[in-house]
């Protein structure tokens, strides 16, 4: 887990597809197989999608942590630290993106 980035002029962003090949198991059996899935890679804060983070992203994290409804899709955006729930963390680390601080 755990968050992983690179700088804001290399960030690229969009839709692709990673494929990941196994090719034994831990009992040495040799049983290849490949599984494909499409990611979507954001911007560190555009927890609603429309491309860089902004006021309205920062709002829905508000929301989130004071139990108020938000879209489903957006939940699970929320957790920017990566540690697989949403906490006061991840609105320290929207703020320093917001204000063009770096991110640890």
């Amino acid at each position: 887990g755990g968050v992983v980035g690179s700088a804001a002029n290399l960030a690229v962003t969009g839709s692709c597809t990673v494929t990941v090949a196994v090719v034994g198991d831990v009992s040495g059996v040799n049983n290849p197989a490949t599984a494909s899935v499409m990611i979507t890679v954001r911007p560190l804060g555009d927890i609603d999608g429309n491309g860089p983070a902004g006021s309205n992203d920062l709002t829905i994290l508000n929301k989130r942590l004071n139990d108020f409804n938000i879209a489903p899709q957006n939940d699970a955006n929320c957790d920017l630290t990566g540690n697989n729930a949403v906490t006061t963390a991840d609105r320290v680390l929207l703020n320093r993106v917001l204000n063009g601080l770096v991110v640890p």
